[in-house]
């Protein structure tokens, strides 16, 4: 069942804020009326995206039989789109049928340099190592941040909205799935996720990892940006640290 709950993101403060479980609030550092700000575009192909989202976001996703696990869901798009419905909405109803609690993260993106979500892609993932500079970018540094924020904030109100706070989870798409690796990087432990899903996610950590979490690695080898070597590294780097984890590769992208 999809809430419009929303929670911007930008300045926490914790006084009162589990009141977003109240349907039409937002919260930017306090509760008032707002609407989420992005442009919402269909491309040629039919995908739904949108763009120049200016700051981060949540939407919560409530299943009918909650199981107490949840799922902070980041759909992937190079930091200038998000694949809004095909990474995001259909992905969260897909969760809510097995009893997960789902909170869509729209994070702040770049701003289109083009006035075209396709060409800033282009323009900016031409080279296999584009995915370094990305890593690197300021705005992605704090779309970070602001994922690492939202992570503590469903601790703090788990119980506001049923789940455990022990069972909190990432499951990222490409950019959101290195924002969720990421996150180990924070000193608190309060913004790591207890699980984390990586979805044909690029990366270059080689950090060791704790081993109280559980790592999910998935990974197409036919696109164009070696997100697959990267993700078998990954799983070396992930295993060596005694920590559970699971790397699958597929050789080309579903059709549907």
């Amino acid at each position: 069942m999809r809430i419009q709950y929303y929670a911007f993101i930008f300045f926490i403060h914790f006084a009162g804020h589990c009141q977003l479980r109240i349907e039409h609030e937002f919260w930017n550092g306090h509760f008032s009326s707002g609407e989420i700000i992005s442009n919402v575009l269909k491309l040629e192909d039919g995908s739904i995206v949108e763009n120049n989202i200016v700051v981060s976001s949540l939407e919560f996703y409530k299943p009918e039989k909650p199981n107490g696990t949840a799922v902070l869901l980041i759909h992937g798009g190079g930091m200038y789109v998000l694949f809004s419905e095909v990474q995001g909405v259909k992905v969260a109803e897909w969760l809510n049928k097995q009893g997960i609690s789902v909170f869509l993260f729209r994070h702040l993106l770049k701003k289109s340099q083009t006035g075209s979500p396709v060409q800033d892609l282009i323009k900016n993932f031409s080279l296999k190592s584009d995915y370094k500079r990305v890593l690197a970018d300021s705005v992605f540094l704090k779309a970070a941040s602001d994922a690492g924020q939202a992570l503590k904030y469903l601790r703090e109100c788990s119980e506001d909205f049923g789940v455990r706070p022990d069972k909190i989870g990432l499951m990222g798409f490409s950019t959101g799935a290195a924002l969720g690796l990421e996150l180990y990087k924070s000193k608190s432990k309060s913004a790591w996720p207890d699980f984390l899903i990586r979805l044909n996610g690029f990366s270059d950590d080689k950090r060791k990892f704790s081993s109280s979490t559980s790592f999910f690695i998935a990974s197409i080898s036919d696109t164009p940006f070696d997100e697959t070597s990267q993700s078998i590294k990954l799983y070396g780097n992930i295993s060596s640290s005694n920590a559970a984890v699971e790397l699958h590769v597929y050789n080309k992208t579903a059709e549907d």
